[in-house]
């Protein structure tokens, strides 16, 4: 048995068939179309918010670098008074050659194996010094205020805060603390010890030459003995000797 369809019917599956046929085009064309859209749209926002920050950026370079420029005069200004970074050899020619230079021998040369990194603390009543003695005030101070707020929720914690912050204050005015802080600076070391042999008198001016135009040798300890000791000589009478220990300070150029 068969069923017509009425031309009603025929017309209604019509709609149906055309309706099917819009809603899979939809489907499959044009909503990962404007899907894709989004997404291309915020793909290209960023990518103008990238290009934005690279043009501010590259518009800067000229400030940077001038500042740079700035930064490294500092820098040099900073460290001119600094011997470059040595390897020991070159140490021991320059200390040589200096006491040779007074008509003096040297001799009993003892260098440390290798240049070491070390804090050093500004004398206390140099400019730097007494900057990072206010630095160390002002951050202590900072410490007990805090200390003392949370003294509002306990006492016993407060006080225990505050006695934290009087340690840390005195612990950074001493110089202890780190680089950051502006305190210490952290530059290359090399101990030397060294005996120079002559008259008081040349051996007299060596020292007094170290001390006033050598900003970057810090004389950690001097000795004058008699050459001659008990066994005096033709060679060596009137001769003494001279025993140094110093710090010579190094940075990279």
């Amino acid at each position: 048995m068969t069923t017509k369809l009425t031309k009603r019917d025929k017309v209604l599956l019509y709609f149906l068939a055309i309706f099917l046929i819009i809603t899979g085009f939809t489907a499959l064309l044009i909503i990962p179309s404007w899907n894709r859209s989004d997404e291309l749209s915020t793909n290209l926002e960023e990518a103008q918010s990238t290009r934005d920050r690279m043009d501010a950026s590259i518009a800067m370079i000229p400030q940077y670098t001038t500042e740079l420029e700035e930064k490294q005069k500092q820098r040099d200004q900073l460290i001119a008074d600094l011997y470059p970074v040595m390897e020991n050899q070159a140490v021991d020619k320059m200390i040589t050659n200096l006491i040779l230079d007074y008509g003096l021998d040297a001799k009993d040369f003892i260098i440390s194996v290798d240049p070491q990194m070390r804090q050093i603390v500004p004398y206390s009543l140099s400019t730097m010094g007494l900057k990072a003695m206010t630095s160390a005030q002002g951050q202590a101070e900072e410490i007990i205020s805090q200390g003392t707020s949370a003294n509002a929720e306990s006492e016993l914690d407060g006080t225990s805060s505050g006695d934290a912050a009087l340690a840390e204050g005195a612990a950074t005015a001493d110089g202890s603390s780190s680089s950051g802080t502006g305190t210490a600076m952290e530059i290359y070391t090399s101990d030397v010890s060294v005996k120079a042999v002559g008259s008081r008198e040349k051996l007299q001016s060596l020292l007094d030459y170290i001390i006033n135009e050598e900003p970057s040798i810090r004389i950690t300890g001097y000795n004058f003995a008699n050459e001659a000791g008990t066994f005096e000589t033709g060679e060596n009478a009137g001769m003494s000797t001279l025993t140094i220990t110093m710090e010579l300070y190094m940075c990279y150029k």
